[in-house]
């Protein structure tokens, strides 16, 4: 009798939680308390607000109506009728009812064993419905999530267009203002002209707000496109300090360069590179009144450092975090005082993040700031070598392609367009970095079928065409100023390899 009790009691106990979904686990429970009890019948109702909704049930019995037995509000009830014994659980979020006709069996242990599980009931049942109300949550936020996506995109696409629509006007009041202000007939007066620049200067800027309006937008699109070129960062910084000069002289305070090393060259976006330094460094001159704007270039081993340091109103701590975010500014007062959108400091982050480099801000509450934009170094030859993969054997023996290509070029930004482009066309090209790495080629593929594409303004020009003679080279192509991969060069090389 004991095994029997203690089995029945296990199965019971082992048939609560097996399931996330409430239907699943309560139906495994209800049908597992029948067959091994007295009952005929079982269900279970789940609580909702005032209300009971019936989730599920097991069994055949008719006119029962759970209504008759409200009453009953102990966790645990025994309510014997003429014809039945009903168990009556009432549990945290939910009832059970276990319907028995056996009046006069003994249903002491299956009472006392039902009690014993009812802690364990409550905690799955609310496991179960705390799932269903995430599940319905997730999905919630995840139309939401759509729909806020596109909001965004209509909200960007207005933006972009309503940005371009506005340059168009701004820019011929630009072009005008700029035009009337030389007064080349002297048909207007000093205060026409004043007004002019007036005119001119606010234009300016608001062109400069729709021209951040525009990134942001692209940004936020992932539609910023990066062109690489080879860019020289202490030629772009002076470029800067010459066209701001006038702004600090204005204001009576210092803007001062420095640079720390010897080579400032590297592969990157002008456009780009100029733009994050330049709203730094305008940034750093609004916000200070009295002293120095220095603007620092340092060459490290990986790296270009440019330090935009300032003695102006500087930030607190606490303040730090939320300067990169958008349309935000240390306080309400600093906008009021200093103007601003706040989209400035927010774009370059974004900028700088996309160029492989980063923006970071050391600040002391009236001393100044120091913001600090950091590169990852990006040289012509290790870009070059990073898109093409010369991992076919130098004599060429591979059937899948067309003939062998030595590119040597005295741009090696346009080499590496060229060769990539050769690439795709199937040729087995390789693209000479230097001199030496040119005659390298030329001597390890010994290859007289080998097509030779030289430019003829590189160093030691002449010499090496009596080498490339001497080798039994006969294929050659050379030029003279920067070249585009057409048809006509494509014939051009095509005829050279028919002979």
């Amino acid at each position: 009798m004991l095994v029997e009790q203690l089995s029945t009691a296990y199965k019971c106990h082992s048939s609560i939680g097996n399931s996330i979904n409430l239907k699943e686990m309560i139906t495994e429970v209800i049908k597992t308390f029948i067959s091994e009890s007295y009952a005929i019948y079982g269900e279970f109702y789940q609580k909702e607000e005032e209300s009971l909704k019936k989730i599920v049930s097991f069994g055949k019995l008719s006119n029962f109506d759970i209504k008759n037995y409200d009453s009953y509000t102990k966790p645990m009830s025994l309510i014997t009728e003429e014809k039945i014994n009903i168990i009556k659980m009432n549990l945290d979020q939910g009832i059970i009812f276990l319907v028995s006709k056996n009046k006069n069996a003994d249903c002491s242990f299956f009472y006392s064993m039902f009690e014993s599980l009812i802690p364990r009931l409550n905690l799955s049942i609310s496991s179960c419905i705390n799932y269903e109300k995430l599940l319905v949550s997730y999905d919630l936020v995840k139309k939401q999530k759509i729909e806020l996506q596109k909001a965004n995109k209509t909200k960007d696409e207005f933006l972009a267009n309503m940005s371009h629509e506005l340059k168009t006007p701004l820019n011929s009041i630009l072009l005008l203002s700029t035009l009337m202000s030389k007064n080349k007939d002297d048909k207007y007066d000093e205060k026409t002209l004043k007004n002019m620049d007036i005119i001119k200067k606010c234009s300016l800027e608001l062109m400069d707000l729709i021209n951040d309006i525009l990134d942001i937008s692209q940004l936020e699109a992932g539609k910023v496109s990066i062109h690489n070129e080879s860019i020289d960062l202490k030629v772009i910084i002076e470029d800067i300090y010459a066209s701001m000069k006038e702004m600090t002289l204005n204001k009576n305070i210092d803007l001062i360069m420095d640079f720390k090393g010897n080579h400032f060259t590297m592969i990157s976006d002008k456009r780009r590179i100029r733009q994050i330094i330049k709203n730094l460094v305008s940034n750093a001159i609004k916000f200070t009144s009295e002293g120095y704007v220095k603007i620092t270039l340092t060459e490290l081993f990986d790296r270009y450092q440019i330090d935009i340091e300032d003695t102006g109103i500087g930030l607190d701590n606490d303040k730090l975090e939320q300067i990169f975010d958008r349309f935000k500014q240390a306080d309400g007062s600093t906008t009021r005082k200093y103007g601003g959108t706040g989209l400035g400091l927010s774009i370059s982050k974004e900028l700088a993040i996309l160029l492989n480099g980063d923006i970071l801000v050391k600040s002391q509450k009236n001393k100044g700031s120091i913001f600090t934009f950091e590169i990852t170094k990006q040289k012509e030859d290790n870009v070059i070598k990073s898109f093409i993969k010369n991992d076919d054997k130098l004599n060429g023996e591979n059937n899948n392609i067309k003939t062998n290509i030595i590119v040597y070029l005295k741009d090696t930004i346009e080499q590496f367009k060229l060769t990539i482009k050769l690439k795709k066309c199937d040729y087995h090209t390789f693209a000479a970095l230097n001199e030496e790495s040119f005659i390298t080629y030329l001597e390890k593929l010994k290859d007289e079928k080998a097509v030779i594409l030289i430019d003829e303004r590189v160093k030691d020009f002449e010499n090496i065409i009596k080498l490339i003679n001497d080798l039994n080279y006969k294929k050659i192509i050379t030029v003279t100023n920067n070249i585009e991969l057409d048809e006509s060069l494509l014939n051009k090389i095509e005829k050279l390899i028919k002979g």
